[in-house]
């Protein structure tokens, strides 16, 4: 381990929305310099405290059934949650069939749907109901995830995530849908 001889610098780099992270620059006896960044980012005020529950309306159902599930969000403040965004992720064996609130604010891709809510206020909060089709040669567990992000810091983030799982059932009659 070298014994740092001379500080150079120390700064701050300020990031947008009120974070920011400590930069230290310091040089051996051998006169090499190096840089150090703390850990971070570091919040400027208060956190949002975001929060996310996810729930179906049908469990089970069968192949080319459909399933509804909402999800429910929140901020429980005490700040502003800037530029949130819901993300949900469908398994392979269920198909998008549609999302309320829809284009531009929720937009699809593959599997995936991505909700742009903009600013959170602290108390706020909204539901996005998204259906989906359990696709041809569907059985089985199928889960769907959901993460809600925003542009600050969360101190509990272990709620801002959430897993349903629907059960799809082979139903007689389902077996020309496995052979298509």
């Amino acid at each position: 381990q070298k014994k740092v001889e001379e500080w150079a610098t120390a700064a701050t780099t300020v990031l947008p929305l009120g974070s920011w992270y400590a930069h230290v620059c310091a040089r051996d006896n051998a006169g090499n310099w190096s840089v150090a960044t703390t850990a971070g980012p570091y919040l400027i005020g208060d956190p949002a405290d975001l929060s996310l529950t996810l729930t179906d309306d049908a469990d089970p159902i069968h192949v080319n059934g459909t399933v509804s599930y909402t999800a429910t969000f929140g901020n429980g403040g005490p700040s502003l949650a800037p530029s949130a965004t819901l993300e949900l992720t469908l398994p392979a064996g269920l198909g998008l069939v549609s999302s309320v609130p829809g284009e531009p604010v929720c937009s699809a891709s593959g599997g995936d749907l991505k909700c742009a809510l903009g600013d959170l206020a602290a108390s706020g909060g909204g539901t996005v109901e998204v259906t989906a089709k359990a696709l041809p040669g569907t059985k089985g567990l199928q889960s769907i995830n959901a993460r809600l992000r925003a542009a600050t810091s969360d101190p509990a983030l272990g709620n801002n995530s959430a897993t349903q799982t629907t059960l799809v059932k082979f139903v007689k009659g389902d077996l020309q849908d496995d052979w298509a």
